[in-house]
C-alpha cells in the first residue's frame, strides 16, 4: 500500500516526504556478503494506516465470531426443539390414550412407529394393557351372560311354583301367606 514504484531499488537518505510527517514503524535489516556489511534493507509502515487495517481485521474477524456463533446458537435452539418436540408428542399421545381409556374406549390404540426407548417400551405395555383389558371384559360379558341364563330357569320354575301357589289350587292361603307369596314373585320378575 505503500510502495511508491519510483523509488524501489534507490539509496534513499531520508524516508519519501509521504512518510516525514507521519508516524511510522521502520524496520532495517543489514545486508553482509562474506562478513562484510554491503547494504542495508529499511521498511517503514504508516502507524495510522496499520492501526487501521489492524482494527478492519478485528472487526471483520468479530463479525464473523458473531455470525458463526448466532448460526451455533440457532441450530442448537431448533435441535433443542425438535428434540423436546419428540420427548413431548409420545407423552401427549399416552396422555390422550389414558383419557380414552378411562372413558371406556379400550380399543384405542397408541401409535409409536419403531421408537426403541423408553417411552415407545412404555407405549407399547400401554396397548398391551388395552388389550389385555379387552379381553377380561369380554369374559366378564361373557359371565355375566352364563350367570343370568344359569340363574334364569330356576327362577323360572320359583315364580311357576309361587303362582300356582298363590292360584289357590293348592289349597287356600292365609292373607300374610297371600302378601309374602306377593313379594317373592315380584322379586323373581325383575
Amino acid at each position: 500500500a505503500h510502495s511508491d514504484p519510483e523509488i524501489i531499488g534507490m539509496v534513499l537518505e531520508r524516508p519519501p516526504q509521504s512518510m516525514e510527517s507521519a508516524e511510522a514503524l521502520a524496520l532495517a535489516q543489514p545486508i553482509t556478503i562474506g562478513g562484510a556489511a554491503v547494504g542495508a534493507a529499511r521498511i517503514e509502515y504508516d502507524l495510522p494506516f496499520l492501526k487501521r487495517q489492524v482494527q478492519v481485521s478485528l472487526f471483520v474477524t468479530l463479525r464473523r465470531v458473531l455470525l458463526i456463533s448466532s448460526g451455533i446458537f440457532f441450530f442448537a435452539a431448533l435441535a433443542a426443539v425438535v428434540l423436546a418436540a419428540s420427548f413431548t408428542r409420545p407423552i401427549h399421545s399416552l396422555v390422550e390414550a389414558t383419557q380414552e381409556l378411562a372413558a371406556g374406549n379400550l380399543t384405542h390404540k397408541i401409535e409409536i412407529g419403531d421408537r426403541k426407548d423408553e417411552l415407545g417400551l412404555l407405549a407399547r405395555k400401554f396397548n398391551t394393557m388395552g388389550e389385555k383389558l379387552t379381553e377380561f371384559d369380554k369374559l366378564k360379558e361373557s359371565f355375566v351372560e352364563n350367570v343370568t341364563h344359569d340363574m334364569r330357569a330356576p327362577l323360572q320354575a320359583v315364580t311357576g311354583y309361587v303362582d300356582l301357589i298363590l292360584s289357590g289350587i293348592s289349597g287356600p292361603l292365609t292373607e300374610k301367606q297371600g302378601e309374602q307369596l306377593r313379594v317373592v314373585r315380584d322379586s323373581t320378575d325383575k
